[in-house]
């Protein structure tokens, strides 16, 4: 239910509505229906939502460590036009090199990936 109520709001959002506006008018819509107590878990589906719409629509770089940001962001430099705005995460899975992630590509310069290729060929 939470999750239909959610899609609701993320269409008035994506109308240019602020989300103060459109909880707004959910909520009277919510008290007539006797289902107030489930207005946080539909702010928590939005955000999930949003979340997920943010990755997949912008460019994130992944590191393992916060120090590789800097030197990544050169290499990465590239690959990528200057316009471009580029998020960092931090994840220690990747042990080392960077992963570029963008709607249009993926380049995985890890060192978890280049010990996977070595650990699979070995043990082919």
């Amino acid at each position: 239910m939470e999750k239909i109520y959610a899609t609701v709001l993320w269409r008035i959002l994506l109308q240019g509505t602020t989300l103060s506006k459109a909880v707004d008018q959910l909520s009277p819509v919510l008290k007539r229906r006797g289902r107030t107590g489930i207005l946080p878990r539909v702010l928590r589906e939005l955000r999930r939502m949003a979340e997920k719409y943010q990755s997949t629509q912008s460019t994130t770089i992944v590191v393992a460590r916060e120090e590789d940001i800097v030197h990544a962001r050169k290499q990465v430099a590239q690959y990528i036009s200057h316009d471009t705005a580029l998020l960092s995460t931090i994840d220690p899975r990747v042990i080392g090199g960077w992963r570029l992630e963008s709607p249009q590509q993926l380049i995985d310069v890890t060192y978890k990936q280049a010990l996977l290729d070595i650990y699979r060929r070995a043990t082919q």
